[in-house]
């Protein structure tokens, strides 16, 4: 067992507690960041699946592989807009760096 000073022992279950609160917060950030991310594809697929019917497995696969907001929410934006899957499609590749 290490020796450890009076004042390491003072110091050291702050310095522990001070750790442990900054991995839960980055933990419980990193878990919300992934849950929005996860709620905007499911909403860029239900927008899909109402407007043009079924969604093909490839588009989900590479829907759920798009890991930015910004990316999600312009693609839910061309969901609502399109004229057709096609063209929904389209957007898809120019979104995941295609065009």
């Amino acid at each position: 067992m290490p020796y450890f000073s009076s004042i390491e022992r003072l110091g050291l279950p702050a310095a522990l507690g001070h750790s442990r609160e900054a991995g839960w917060q980055e933990g419980w950030q990193q878990g919300r960041q992934e849950g929005f991310l996860e709620a905007l594809r499911s909403m860029v697929l239900e927008t899909v699946a109402i407007r043009f019917g079924s969604v093909p497995e490839d588009l989900i696969h590479t829907v759920n592989s798009i890991t930015t907001r910004d990316t999600l929410r312009g693609l839910h934006r061309q969901a609502i807009t399109a004229p057709n899957l096609d063209a929904f499609e389209e957007a898809l590749w120019l979104a995941k760096g295609g065009g």
